[in-house]
């Protein structure tokens, strides 16, 4: 779901992730337009740390969306990195 907000700088939009309850809060700043200004832009990252047999994994997800302005249709994009 896309909201707009304003602040100081003008129109802020923000998004409530799919992997997201209802009610939770954290939302998702714009990046901007395509260029064609029929999506808004969101990028999402999260990393979370994994230790096992004495090694440690830092698994980082970015995660990319565009929400249709007019739809709501949601496209993503996902890509994974893995630090050990």
């Amino acid at each position: 779901m896309v909201t707009v907000g304003m602040t100081s700088e003008g129109l802020v939009y923000t998004y409530q992730t799919p992997e997201q309850e209802p009610t939770e809060n954290e939302m998702l700043y714009s990046k901007g337009l395509t260029g064609d200004e029929r999506y808004y832009i969101f990028a999402h990252d999260t990393m979370y740390r994994v230790n096992a047999h004495s090694y440690r994994y830092d698994y980082n997800y970015h995660t990319d969306y565009a929400v249709n302005k007019e739809t709501g249709e949601v496209l993503q994009e996902r890509q994974m990195g893995r630090d050990g």
